[in-house]
C-alpha cells in the first residue's frame, strides 16, 4: 500500500496515558497513521510518573516526530498544550487530533 504525502500537514497530539488501553490506543493511532502517510505528528505528552511511557516511536518511520514532554504534572491541560503545540508547527496545515480516535 502506498502512503499519502501529508509532509504539509502537521497532526497535533496532547497525551495522558494514565491505563494501558490508552497506550494501546495510541500505537493503534500512531501506526494507522504511520501506514497511511507520510507526515508529521506533534505530541504532547502529560506525565505525573516523570517518565515517558511512548517507547515505541521510533519504530515510526513514516511520522517525523517531535515529541513534547511534561513529566511532571499531574493535571491535563488540553487546551494549553494544544496551543503549546501550535507554537511550534512549521506547516501550513494543521490536524488537531484526538489519540482515541481513528
Amino acid at each position: 500500500m502506498n502512503t499519502i504525502d501529508l509532509t504539509k500537514t502537521t497532526f497535533i497530539i496532547p497525551i495522558k496515558i494514565e491505563h494501558k488501553d490508552r497506550y494501546r490506543n495510541s500505537q493503534t493511532t500512531l501506526n494507522f497513521l504511520n501506514t497511511h502517510f507520510k507526515t508529521n505528528v506533534i505530541i504532547h505528552e502529560s506525565s505525573s510518573t516523570g517518565k515517558t511511557r511512548l517507547d515505541y516511536l521510533d519504530s515510526l518511520g513514516n511520522l517525523n516526530i517531535t515529541l513534547m514532554e511534561n513529566l511532571e504534572e499531574s493535571s491535563f491541560h488540553r487546551t494549553k498544550y494544544l496551543n503549546q503545540m501550535l507554537d511550534v508547527v512549521e506547516t501550513p496545515v494543521v490536524v488537531n487530533y484526538d489519540i482515541d480516535v481513528i
